[in-house]
């Protein structure tokens, strides 16, 4: 048998124990701006949780859109980019041990290995080169053409049916 043979794998609460974005965030932008925004989102997500936003967009990919444009608007991309590198950093200690040996069976094997996560591409590409990973599917964000970030993401969530897709 020949071909390509990928292991692909999820990363929050899969490879790790919890969720990565959230403590990135806080890391980044400060526990006060986190609870700020969080609190300015609210009413965004609890409208789109009952179906009460003008579009079909999940509840989950709304609060995640008000929460990252809250944050991360007119912030600079290199900014960014750094406290991502210094953020993958830690995350080696959040690996789920028995994940950590599916990853190192299935690299032994010589499989190819993906993350396919709806996190930020920002500190998974780091960590994804320091752990071994071929590639990584993940969420990124929009900059404008000097390098200051929009806010929104660029293309869909990487959530639900849209991990396929792109995988």
């Amino acid at each position: 048998m020949s071909g390509r043979r990928i292991a692909a794998f999820d990363f929050d609460g899969t490879l790790t124990r919890r969720d990565t974005l959230l403590p990135f965030l806080t890391r980044a932008c400060g526990p006060r701006a986190v609870g700020r925004t969080l609190g300015r989102v609210a009413p965004t997500a609890a409208r789109a949780r009952a179906g009460r936003l003008p579009s079909e967009i999940h509840h989950r990919d709304a609060t995640k859109a008000a929460l990252l444009s809250g944050l991360l608007a007119g912030r600079r991309e290199d900014w960014l980019r750094t406290e991502g590198r210094q953020y993958a950093t830690t995350l080696g200690a959040k690996l789920r041990p028995e994940m950590v040996e599916q990853v190192r069976w299935h690299r032994d094997a010589g499989h190819e290995l993906v993350i396919v996560s709806a996190s930020l591409r920002t500190y998974l590409d780091p960590f994804a080169a320091s752990f071994g990973f071929d590639h990584v599917i993940a969420v990124e964000l929009e900059a404008d053409g000097d390098g200051i970030l929009t806010g929104a993401m660029a293309g869909s969530n990487v959530r639900g049916e849209e991990k396929a897709v792109r995988l």
